[in-house]
């Protein structure tokens, strides 16, 4: 592991800025969260693309590392120049959810309202298996009932 760190800590002191986008998806490919992150730190004040970020949001969930998530996604206008969309929102919110962070899936999915960022389809089943992940199928019922008045279209992502 050590040979593994300083070996990307090497390759990234010499890597030009305009690979950045591409060593942090190949990276990212991997499931190497560390190399990631090392990355993204060398990076900073580059410019970078939002569907670049968002597997690496995921990664970090699925790696148990929801800090570095919130640090990444929190840094992301800042840092990277990258706006989050509603990928972004929803895979925070989906991997708070995994995590059965209901409250900070609620407050993100509110953060994304608020910044005029509209939740889709996704964004909803998401939440709405969180709730049922976490024992709360009523809330999941009181969502499924608004969908029309949120605009939500029922199809299969919803109905799986």
């Amino acid at each position: 592991r050590v040979v593994r760190e300083q070996h990307a800590r090497s390759f990234v002191s010499w890597l030009p800025r305009r690979l950045y986008n591409d060593a942090i998806f190949v990276s990212t490919q991997k499931g190497d969260v560390d190399t990631v992150l090392d990355l993204l730190q060398q990076a900073k004040g580059s410019k970078l693309r939002i569907s670049l970020l968002t597997p690496v949001l995921k990664l970090c969930f699925e790696r148990e590392r929801p800090k570095q998530a919130m640090q990444l996604f929190d840094q992301m206008e800042t840092s990277y120049n990258a706006t989050p969309d509603a990928q972004a929102y929803t895979a925070m919110i989906n991997g708070f959810c995994r995590l059965k962070d209901i409250s900070s899936a609620e407050s993100t999915l509110q953060t994304m309202k608020e910044k005029k960022v509209d939740p889709n389809v996704f964004t909803y089943a998401s939440l709405m298996k969180g709730y049922i992940d976490t024992g709360k199928p009523e809330a999941a019922e009181e969502l499924f009932e608004n969908f029309p008045k949120l605009g939500v279209k029922l199809d299969v992502v919803v109905c799986n």
